[in-house]
């Protein structure tokens, strides 16, 4: 199936404008105090890519994609120390079909690179897993997906974003669900999965991030592609910077899509009656992090012991924004507990489940209980060393860390 057949470079995603003056508006309540915010910034794009060059719809979601993180830097301004107020922020959509995202010093300025690829990625993975049966079955019309019979080893097609025909690969087909809902489905995940990628790259920055490699005489610059390490001091330190800039994203991400008008909209608009709007909307938003981790890092070990990279496991990092996004919202009073396993169950379960189902890189391989096991066990030994580095995190973030209120739930039944 080509890109021009009903597709998310064909049509405009319909929930997306809708929501998103909502989405800014409540963008940096749960940090602020839900100011009002105007916008004031426009994206650069590197090596001369301009939003024209973006195929429809994706135009527009690169644009407001980078729009949000502007809005969400400016409004922590005046919050941030004295030799932090007046340092600028740039944020970069770089024509690479690499599936990367980067923050860096540059010119006396702070820079968010996003690469072309990592959009692509995203939309690819997100869109093939709705059209997959196994993947969410209680949403919309399952039995009008098709199993796939060949699936690359590395795993689902990318979905081009340019105009440019040079940019698609007529042999590598995009999967696109055949349901409608799942199609919708697919646009909230995709959505929220870059808000979050972008979050996280100014949580490293306004955590002070780059000041501590800097000071600890490392390249003062922070990838999402995983690098091997083999000091496990360093590599258990860099775990604990990505934890924070997850926490950062959480705190924000999470308060917005939850919100009551939020979760209320969401639900109606793809007629998810026989849920609760906030758990659909904590399910959506659990997904559609699982799924952007796993995305990031493809080559993910499959024992997750074994992982010595400068990313903890993707099933780790799910696992602690599910627990403490979870444990939040129970102690807020927004879900119960006697909802919170199968909340679970349908969302990090369920990705974990279909990933190992598909093969897909770095998938489970281990039977599901032994797997969750070995995931809580090392979720909560990388919260433990987070909480000892909280004075370090303090000492260098360029704002008070209200981000930093990770919960871990006192009951393993969620995990």
């Amino acid at each position: 199936m080509g890109c021009s057949k009903q597709s998310p470079v064909a049509r405009r995603f319909s929930w997306e404008r809708t929501a998103d003056v909502d989405r800014l508006r409540y963008l940096a309540q749960p940090l602020l105090s839900g100011e009002e915010i105007t916008l004031s910034h426009h994206a650069r794009y590197a090596h001369d890519l301009t939003p024209n060059d973006f195929e429809p719809p994706f135009d527009g979601i690169v644009e407001d994609v980078v729009q949000k993180g502007y809005v969400l830097h400016e409004s922590l301004s005046d919050y941030m120390r004295p030799q932090w107020k007046q340092r600028s922020l740039e944020i970069l959509i770089v024509d690479d079909p690499s599936l990367n995202a980067c923050v860096t010093y540059d010119d006396g300025r702070d820079q968010v690179s996003i690469f072309r690829g990592a959009f692509e990625h995203i939309y690819g993975t997100i869109l093939g897993l709705l059209s997959t049966p196994a993947f969410f079955p209680a949403i919309g019309n399952a039995e009008a997906e098709m199993p796939f019979p060949n699936l690359p080893r590395e795993g689902f097609a990318r979905v081009p974003v340019l105009r440019d025909a040079s940019n698609r690969d007529p042999d590598t087909p995009v999967r696109f669900p055949n349901d409608q809902t799942r199609m919708t489905v697919a646009q909230i995940l995709a959505d929220l999965a870059l808000e979050f990628l972008v979050y996280h790259e100014i949580g490293h920055i306004v955590g002070g991030h780059l000041e501590i490699l800097q000071g600890n005489q490392r390249l003062a610059s922070i990838s999402e592609f995983e690098q091997a390490i083999d000091n496990p001091a360093d590599y258990a330190f860099r775990h604990v910077l990505e934890c924070d800039a997850d926490a950062f994203a959480c705190h924000v991400t999470s308060g917005v899509h939850t919100n009551d008008k939020m979760a209320a909209l969401v639900r109606d608009l793809v007629n998810a009656s026989k849920w609760h709007s906030k758990d659909f909307a904590l399910l959506t938003y659990l997904m559609a992090i699982g799924i952007l981790f796993r995305v990031l890092h493809p080559h993910a070990t499959a024992n997750i012991s074994e992982s010595k990279s400068s990313h903890p496991h993707p099933a780790v990092r799910a696992c602690l924004v599910a627990s403490s996004t979870v444990a939040r919202a129970v102690f807020a009073g927004a879900i119960t507990w006697s909802r919170v396993n199968d909340i679970m169950k349908d969302s990090v379960r369920n990705i974990e489940d279909v990933w190992a189902g598909l093969f897909l890189p770095g998938h489970n391989p281990e039977p599901p209980e032994l797997w969750a096991q070995h995931v809580g066990s090392t979720a909560m030994g990388l919260f433990r060393s987070y909480g000892n580095a909280r004075a370090l995190l303090d000492r260098y973030a360029r704002l008070p860390r209200r981000w930093d209120d990770w919960k871990w739930p006192e009951t393993s039944s969620s995990v």
